[in-house]
């Protein structure tokens, strides 16, 4: 048995998967990366059959669909260790925009459910009808009240991240050795030490980070460059383009880390991006087994007040 259920925060969707969960002994996974139980915000969390969480994958961002790979991919490990195990599947949807809509037919043709509840969403059967071969099961939403306020989920989140960094210590990861995967940064080719130092001399003297993507060269630099410099950048590096980001950019970013394994230990806050190291704030114990450094989009300041989310092209 294969279970999606889909339609807006604040309808039971998670009550809903929990009881059946119980019900068929099913194993459960939450998309909702705005709404997790023990796994950090930003997060898609895995639970067994008795819901005992059995870890989590880092999407990033709060909003279900701004990151597509990371949620199939969430998607894809959940279903692998489920295997032939029954298999209940949460995923927030409330708009009919272009870009949800498509995550919601690649999360459905990826997952192949046998059966689609759609609460409070009276829009699923209409958005999936070239993509599914299951019945849409629509359904009232399963609360007797009203969803939460505004200001109620922002205090939740903010309780939520002070418990997530309450424990943490700040460390110098040095950036050679280190893998960084974001929509920007982290998904072209790192200029090593010696093209960095080029590009240097070339007059970017302080660009802390350098990667060629396609025919652009991405650099983080916090001076300033006139248009002379930057075209003898490209020409050095074979590009067309050159995007500049500043350092302070990267400021509170949070960040998933991970294993060599791909096992996902914890999340992380930026605290400083140089020319050496990333400054990076997460639980000790993470930094042991640290290979990987997922670039999310969400940004928070020393308080875990949340500043907003970057931009795809930032990171």
């Amino acid at each position: 048995m294969r279970h999606l259920v889909v339609g807006p925060r604040g309808v039971g969707k998670t009550v809903f998967c929990q009881r059946l969960c119980r019900d068929e002994a099913a194993m459960f996974l939450n998309l909702d990366p705005a709404s997790q139980t023990s796994a950090p915000l930003c997060c898609a969390e895995l639970f067994d059959a008795g819901m005992s969480p059995l870890g989590f994958r880092f999407i990033g961002s709060l909003v279900a669909w701004r990151d597509p790979i990371a949620m199939l991919a969430a998607l894809d490990w959940a279903m692998e260790i489920a295997g032939d195990k029954p298999l209940v599947v949460e995923l927030t949807i409330s708009t009919v925009g272009a870009v949800a809509v498509n995550v919601l037919r690649a999360i459905t043709e990826r997952f192949r459910p046998s059966l689609i509840s759609s609460i409070g969403f009276d829009s699923a059967a209409a958005v999936l009808q070239p993509f599914r071969d299951a019945p849409v099961q629509e359904m009232a939403p399963q609360t007797d009240g009203s969803p939460h306020s505004q200001q109620s989920e922002s205090a939740w989140r903010k309780a939520k991240w002070k418990g997530t960094f309450g424990n943490c210590e700040t460390r110098a990861i040095p950036i050679p050795g280190l893998q960084m995967i974001g929509s920007r940064i982290g998904s072209g080719a790192r200029l090593d030490d010696i093209e960095l130092s080029k590009l240097r001399e070339i007059g970017l003297a302080d660009a802390a980070y350098a990667e060629v993507i396609g025919r652009t060269l991405y650099a983080v630099f916090a001076g300033n460059a006139d248009s002379e410099t930057i075209g003898d950048a490209c020409r050095e590096f074979d590009c067309q383009t050159a995007h500049l980001v500043h350092p302070r950019t990267f400021v509170g970013l949070v960040c998933g880390l991970e294993t060599q394994n791909g096992i996902h230990s914890a999340i992380g806050r930026v605290k400083k991006f140089d020319g050496d190291a990333i400054h990076l704030e997460a639980p000790s114990v993470s930094f042991d087994s640290l290979w990987r450094l997922r670039m999310g989009r969400m940004r928070l300041d020393d308080d875990e007040n949340e500043l907003g989310e970057l931009r795809a092209w930032q990171v």
